[in-house]
């Protein structure tokens, strides 16, 4: 459901029914509250920089357990 389109008419509910919505509601918002996302890190700058390398040699699955 698009946001900007999710309006409910409540005017024609009785207005015990439209407490008891308004009041589910409520327990829905609070019940799947969005948490803000913590820093990225608390790591210095530096750490999340690539380390630069001059050759990269990629090793296969079965070069590593080949001697096991």
């Amino acid at each position: 459901m698009n946001k900007s389109t999710a309006k409910i008419d409540l005017s024609t509910l009785p207005e015990d029914a439209q407490r008891e919505l308004v009041d589910f509601y409520q327990f829905l918002k609070k019940r799947y509250k969005i948490q803000k996302k913590k820093a990225a890190s608390a790591l210095p700058g530096e750490f999340l920089v690539p380390i630069a390398v001059k050759e990269y040699y990629k090793v296969e699955r079965n070069e590593i357990y080949a001697d096991v």
